[in-house]
């Protein structure tokens, strides 16, 4: 896990919601971009789809957002010196 490819900013520009330079400290991941466009179009979110939509953080609603993810990087065979990997991020803590 490391830390330049974890923890990559999100860059967003919608000035009728979000101020210039306005920072949120949520964790955000890959998976929540499709339910975020989505909500912001307003069409349900298809209950199979794991991430999370990143609007209510946007809109003040979500102070707190994601407390934590798992981590999993699996290649495709399983070679000895690149096992599978798991881990916990949070805030704080990997």
């Amino acid at each position: 896990m490391y830390e330049d490819s974890i923890r990559v900013p999100y860059l967003v520009h919608y000035p009728r919601l979000i101020k210039p330079r306005t920072v949120y400290q949520q964790m955000v991941l890959n998976i929540d971009v499709a339910p975020t466009i989505l909500d912001f179009a307003g069409v349900d979110v298809p209950r199979h789809m794991q991430g999370r939509s990143w609007k209510p953080v946007v809109e003040g609603r979500d102070r707190t957002g994601r407390d934590s993810w798992l981590y999993e990087y699996n290649w495709e065979k399983p070679y000895p010196w690149d096992p599978t990997q798991y881990g916990v991020r949070t805030q704080r803590h990997k």
